[in-house]
């Protein structure tokens, strides 16, 4: 170079496709280890705050950088269960992809209470979760099988999504609340009265079918 010029960067001579990828690995290495850690920690916050919408974005930057990464011979890539084939073997039927939760293998809250083979729901912070068997990302209908002497509304969430739905007075009555989306690390499902009649409801079961839409 010119005499009192510095000059930038490796010779020329090194600069060949092993240097660029040592170079180039030295600049995205700290971005694979920090930057993806960060964005799935603040992912976790977000959705815990219950800003769904900002969780779903900073995963899905997440998962771009880890492409970037991958493609640039640098990260692992990040196993995804919802891009793994779906699973139709028991619990779920043959025909459809249908998961009946029954109130008795339910994780009750204070105000639920085990009733036979129905849970009796009296107070408005009580909760019934369930355990999902495995990951079953994609949109699911929810119907509610119950017992109720008036009307009453209901949530069903999971990890990231809820959904609300109404219901009329009814014995044993089948009601669809909906459909509920359920990503693919969602691990249960809760419900929760947020209107009760007087006399409360009965939860008998909750059941999931994949929707066709």
């Amino acid at each position: 170079p010119a005499q009192g010029v510095a000059e930038l960067g490796p010779p020329r001579a090194q600069l060949g496709r092993g240097g660029l990828r040592a170079t180039l690995r030295g600049l995205l290495e700290p971005l694979n280890r920090n930057y993806v850690a960060a964005l799935k920690k603040v992912e976790r916050e977000l959705a815990l705050a219950g800003d769904y919408e900002s969780a779903i974005a900073a995963r899905n930057e997440r998962r771009l950088v880890a492409e970037i990464l991958v493609a640039a011979n640098i990260g692992e890539p990040e196993s995804d269960p919802s891009e793994e084939p779906a699973v139709a073997d028991p619990p779920f039927s043959e025909t459809a992809r249908t998961l009946t939760l029954t109130a008795s293998e339910a994780t009750l809250t204070e105000g639920a209470t085990p009733a036979g083979s129905s849970v009796a729901v009296g107070d408005t912070d009580a909760t019934l979760t369930w355990k999902l068997p495995e990951p079953m990302p994609g949109g699911f209908d929810v119907s509610v099988t119950y017992s109720s002497g008036g009307d009453a509304s209901l949530w069903v969430r999971e990890r990231f999504f809820r959904l609300k739905g109404e219901i009329g007075a009814g014995e044993s009555a089948t009601v669809k609340l909906g459909t509920l989306k359920i990503t693919a690390d969602a691990d249960a499902i809760t419900l929760q009265a947020i209107e009760l009649p007087p006399e409360g409801l009965h939860i008998e079961s909750v059941t999931l079918t994949e929707s066709p839409e």
